[in-house]
């Protein structure tokens, strides 16, 4: 049974525009991590909002264990099989940190959810558990979001950008905490990144946009080669590797992020 499966996925957000993603059909592996790879405004978080059932494709189907998400009841239920994390992520409550972590702990749609407190010494917020989440920092509010997305329980999350505000340092913990995580209850975590080391690193399979609209998908360490990657970003793949950003590379190409709206 094949838990996520995109099949000839096309979405547009209305007639006069040609459409981000075109006939798009893919079989997730069970397990492990899926880096979805492009430069900005290329379509990565859409497609990720379609994988994850917030939005609604103009044409194919999202199958989730082999049922049409659109099928699903309530957003609920699909939730309590897919968690997604996408940018900009805001919270209308002055609870504190811990008091939602126990909250979601509580919620959890798994019998094998981390420690609280574990998790707080892993991604070093021990700190701030007793702050409101509205009082904490860009970075450490990501940190706080990803402990959610454990927490919560799913077999599946999708991660859009989920480290661009951390240090380099940071964005590696984050990571190798995700893979271990990954490792031990079997997840499939979907991310995007514009970090190209962070990409090589994890990845195991990537979607990858390239320059004339179409896909490439497979094993990262076939389809992330030089040459490659110096399509899809038009740049030197010495200037890739060097500003692990990528923020002036994007802003070298003038590409504006197209940000998920429904």
């Amino acid at each position: 049974m094949s838990i996520l499966q995109a099949k000839k996925l096309s979405f547009h957000y209305d007639e006069d525009n040609p459409g981000l993603i075109k006939n798009f059909s893919y079989i997730f592996p069970e397990k492990g991590f899926v880096g979805v790879l492009g430069p900005n405004g290329c379509g990565k978080s859409t497609l990720l909002a379609l994988f994850a059932g917030s939005f609604i494709p103009s044409a194919g189907k999202v199958m989730l264990y082999n049922k049409s998400i659109s099928d699903y009841k309530s957003e609920e239920e699909v939730n309590d099989k897919v968690t997604s994390i996408f940018q900009n992520m805001e919270f209308e409550t002055d609870e504190t940190v811990i008091n939602l972590l126990r909250q979601i702990k509580k919620h959890s749609t798994s019998n094998d959810t981390p420690d609280i407190n574990i998790l707080l010494d892993q991604f070093s917020i021990s700190s701030i558990q007793n702050i409101s989440i509205n009082s904490i920092s860009k970075g450490e509010l990501q940190k706080v979001i990803i402990c959610f997305a454990l927490l919560y329980g799913p077999k599946i999350l999708i991660l859009d950008e989920p480290v661009f505000a951390l240090s380099k340092d940071d964005s590696i913990t984050a990571f190798n905490i995700l893979k271990e995580y990954s490792e031990r209850r079997d997840l499939l975590i979907i991310f995007s990144v514009h970090d190209i080391n962070l990409m090589e690193t994890f990845s195991e399979n990537v979607i990858m946009f390239m320059k004339n609209g179409s896909f490439e998908t497979g094993k990262a360490c076939n389809l992330m080669s030089k040459s490659n990657l110096e399509l899809v970003y038009n740049t030197p793949y010495s200037m890739l590797k060097t500003d692990t950003s990528l923020s002036s590379v994007l802003k070298q190409n003038k590409i504006r992020e197209v940000k998920p709206r429904k």
